[in-house]
């Protein structure tokens, strides 16, 4: 009976902190990722900086409200295409927010390398190729990492997917997200409780 008042004043709460960042209905495709970076951003409070590789209306500007306006860390924005990285620049203003034009694929392999570890990572980037790639190679530097779209095969994540014993597919919207992590357990199961919570109470998507 106590845990089922918890759970209950858990999603009160939840939903109050869900409908203050994100539109509802939830969007059910390009941004089906953004309650999970939400619940990412909330649940590492006072943690280390956020990578971001590859940018987006449901990332970047979400992101920097969060990590950077309200709580301070630093964030790391990445993408390849220098005008759509410029949209997000030329609007956001902060010595701890960080954009990083990557010129050629082979960039790739170096960004992230200028902080020992990161608390979140965030992958959405292209080529698509790399994905896999920067999976492996974020796992032991990285608390926390959110990979989007991985319901779509051509992208061969599961070479990438077993180096992560904790690992949990979020399919309540069309395109799904998966939270990984290497090492952190308990923010690992965190992550999911929130995020099973929106399924439970089935907040109303689009389409």
């Amino acid at each position: 009976m106590l845990v089922e008042r918890k759970n209950k004043e858990l999603s009160i709460h939840w939903l109050r902190i869900i409908k203050h960042y994100i539109r509802v209905p939830l969007d059910n495709r390009y941004g089906s990722h953004q309650l999970v970076l939400l619940a990412t951003s909330i649940l590492t409070s006072g943690g280390g900086p956020v990578l971001e590789l590859g940018c987006g209306y449901f990332s970047t500007i979400l992101l920097h409200q969060i990590i950077v306006v309200e709580q301070k860390r630093y964030l790391l924005s990445t993408d390849t295409d220098l005008k759509w990285l410029s949209k997000f620049k030329a609007n956001i203003s902060s010595s701890l927010h960080e954009f990083r034009h990557i010129k050629t694929t082979k960039e790739w392999d170096h960004i992230g390398t200028n902080h020992p570890r990161w608390s979140v990572a965030f992958i959405d980037h292209k080529p698509g190729k790399k994905r896999v790639i920067d999976l492996i190679r974020l796992a032991n530097v990285t608390d926390i990492v959110v990979l989007y779209d991985t319901g779509t095969a051509g992208y061969k994540y599961e070479t990438g997917l077993v180096v992560y014993p904790y690992r949990y597919r979020y399919k309540y919207l069309s395109t799904n997200t998966d939270v990984l992590s290497k090492y952190n357990g308990t923010l690992f199961r965190n992550m999911r409780l929130l995020l099973e919570l929106t399924i439970e109470m089935q907040i109303p998507k689009l389409g």
